[in-house]
């Protein structure tokens, strides 16, 4: 049974130490404390809202009242402000998100980024418990970084779909299952995995850049034929690129006319090319020995 506490006489003691005045309920002794105590599995119960002044905080005890964790709300408040929670316990791994009217609900973690230009360069740092991972930034299939300036460092290994950067990478790990577009400059520390890449600036590697070659993933193999020739096709040039000059290398639309194998058209509005220059080490293997063959064949020692 509910038991309710009258208000006595005005200012006076009433149950012992505890007094009542102005509606207030307090405590006779300083600095005491209230404890509303039920009897057997009674609760301690109000019928209308419940406040805590002064931006006091609400304390939650532990089972032997030593320690506590606390709500409390800020120094000030321009307005009030209240949450509803929700009706029940979420998945693992979610969070409370808002609505933007006070009703919480549980969601999936996402991550949206976006640089702010009205107060200049910023930098983002992301961590994450190992196992931990972000999805559906920016509600598509993409994790995409674009911000204005500064750089994107990254002490783990970032993985994912597909992978876009405007700024200056730096990255302990690289890895996605699609592509990465870079529109600076890239430098990996440790090891990078992806299907393609793509980079408008410079790729800086602090170790070996490799690509598998295992025999038992490869068909239909056969030798390189007329590689000499192959090689005689082509032309080394000096150009400008990118707004560097004293540049060197191969014009892509020339070697895909004699090793279209060897170039790449990209999928955007340019269809810009781009020549596979590692697998030109095999021509040059083979056209070296051609050659070989050649003077060994002037010297009659054929």
């Amino acid at each position: 049974m509910a038991r309710r506490i009258s208000t006595g006489k005005l200012g006076r003691p009433i149950l012992g130490n505890i007094s009542v005045e102005d509606s207030t309920f307090g405590s006779v002794i300083a600095n005491a404390d209230v404890v509303l105590e039920p009897n057997g599995t009674g609760v301690a119960r109000s019928t209308t809202d419940f406040q805590v002044d002064s931006a006091n905080a609400l304390r939650l005890a532990d089972s032997d009242n030593t320690n506590y964790v606390a709500f409390k709300s800020p120094a000030a408040v321009s307005s009030n402000v209240t949450w509803t929670l929700p009706g029940a316990d979420g998945t693992a791994n979610y969070l409370l998100a808002t609505d933007g009217s006070g009703t919480l609900t549980w969601a999936s973690p996402s991550l949206s980024l976006a640089d702010d230009t009205a107060s200049g360069a910023i930098n983002v740092v992301l961590t994450a418990d190992a196992g931990s991972s972000f999805s559906n930034a920016k509600r598509s299939s993409r994790l995409q970084f674009a911000p204005n300036t500064g750089n994107l460092t990254i002490t783990g290994e970032l993985g994912g779909a597909t992978a876009n950067f405007s700024g200056t990478v730096t990255a302990g790990g690289f890895a996605t299952t699609g592509g990465a577009s870079f529109g600076s400059d890239l430098t990996i520390t440790g090891t990078l995995t992806a299907g393609t890449v793509a980079s408008t600036g410079n790729i800086t590697a602090a170790g070996d850049i490799t690509s598998n070659s295992d025999m038992r993933l490869k068909s239909n193999i056969i030798g390189i034929k007329d590689a000499l020739a192959k090689v005689l096709k082509l032309n080394g040039k000096e150009y400008t690129m990118n707004g560097k000059d004293n540049q060197i290398g191969l014009l892509a639309q020339e070697v895909e006319e004699v090793l279209p194998q060897m170039v790449h058209t990209a999928n955007d509005d340019m269809g810009t090319k781009a020549i596979n220059y590692q697998n030109m080490v095999a021509l040059l293997v083979e056209a070296v020995k051609e050659l070989q063959q050649e003077i060994k064949g002037l010297k009659g020692t054929a």
